[in-house]
């Protein structure tokens, strides 16, 4: 078909130029004839040119479908694309479909054409902010992904998106703002997202934020290990280490073996004097990297413990004696004395036994 368009345009141009020529050597008949040809000839260029309009419109259909395959087949016709190709429609609908179908490296150009075209809408800036995020380029993929943020076309991936761009930027502010969106806006979307967001307000000391997400999260996620832990070190830093156990414990199950959660999860049973499960906590700690700065703190704060708690045995120990001996003192004077006591009182009684010769 497409040797036929070729054919038919270069045969048409042939004719078009030498036609005024041959006009002026031509019969009646032969310029009748000719002028039939010539009418034929612009009835299959007609036909070609409407075959290249239904193409483009079918390559419209299509990426309005759904069909993102079948609009790139039909654009990528040569006849279409020359004819089209600077319109902003062709390289929003090409750069879309292949950004769609996940091919991020072809889709950037016909999307950054668009764009220069005038086309600054959400879709564009989502796709161009999305591809260059998946490409690696974080920072080119800010600025489209933050005109996008706050339009319908933002979802929850979006957003995330321009969060962890943010956040490889080193802009913590751009970051939290994002984060703070997303959980707003799509609160079961994204489970990373309450995890990053309280790690924020802990960084910031602001515990009772961090905490109030870690919480908000759990509604959504309630076996995730990550942000049980988050709702554990809340409490922790509160020093409500009763639920602060509770949660780390839960984490510990989902997560074993997590360094800062064992750490927060072994002084909490420290601040309630439980020993085994604090010195239980260090040992797992000790086995999982023995030279990490918190599990040597956890070990030297609990050999510190059990040192100051046997101090505090034998001294109660030795207080039980020492009562136990002034008791039994106490008790052997009060003896003697009741002893001399009534033996004196006998004697008082019987003056013999004071003057036994009668003298």
């Amino acid at each position: 078909m497409r040797k036929g368009f070729v054919l038919a345009a270069a045969l048409f141009a042939a004719l078009s130029v030498s036609a005024p020529v041959q006009a002026q050597y031509m019969t009646k008949q032969q310029a009748y004839n000719y002028a039939r040809y010539r009418n034929a000839q612009y009835q299959k260029q007609q036909a070609f040119e409407n075959q290249i309009t239904v193409r483009y419109r079918d390559a419209l259909q299509a990426y309005s479908a759904g069909n993102y395959s079948g609009c790139i087949n039909y654009l990528s016709n040569n006849y279409v694309a020359a004819r089209y190709q600077t319109k902003k429609d062709y390289n929003i609908a090409m750069g879309d479909s292949y950004y769609k179908l996940g091919h991020y490296s072809q889709a950037t150009p016909y999307l950054k054409r668009a764009y220069n075209m005038g086309a600054n809408i959400a879709l564009v800036n989502v796709g161009l902010g999305m591809s260059y995020y998946k490409l690696g380029d974080s920072q080119d993929a800010i600025s489209y992904l933050q005109a996008a943020s706050s339009s319908n076309l933002a979802d929850g991936e979006v957003l995330w998106a321009l969060a962890d761009s943010y956040s490889k930027a080193n802009n913590q502010s751009g970051m939290q703002a994002a984060l703070e969106a997303l959980v707003s806006r799509y609160p079961s979307c994204k489970k990373e997202a309450y995890s990053a967001l309280a790690n924020t307000y802990f960084s910031q000391n602001n515990i009772q934020k961090g905490l109030s997400v870690a919480l908000m999260g759990l509604k959504y996620f309630p076996k995730d290990g990550d942000i049980l832990f988050w709702a554990g070190h809340g409490y922790f830093l509160k020093q409500d280490f009763e639920n602060a156990i509770s949660y780390l414990a839960q984490s510990n199950q989902v997560i074993p073996n997590n360094i800062d959660t064992l750490y927060d999860l072994g002084f909490s049973y420290l601040s309630k004097d439980d020993l085994d499960n604090a010195a239980a906590c260090a040992d797992r700690m000790a086995q999982v990297n023995k030279d990490h700065p918190k599990t040597q703190e956890l070990q030297k704060a609990v050999a510190e413990k059990v040192a100051q708690k046997q101090m505090e045995q034998q001294m109660q120990m030795d207080m039980m004696n020492q009562a136990m001996q002034s008791a039994q003192e106490a008790a052997d004077q009060g003896m003697q004395q009741g002893m001399d006591t009534a033996m004196d009182n006998a004697a008082m009684s019987n003056p013999v036994m004071t003057n036994p010769a009668g003298m």
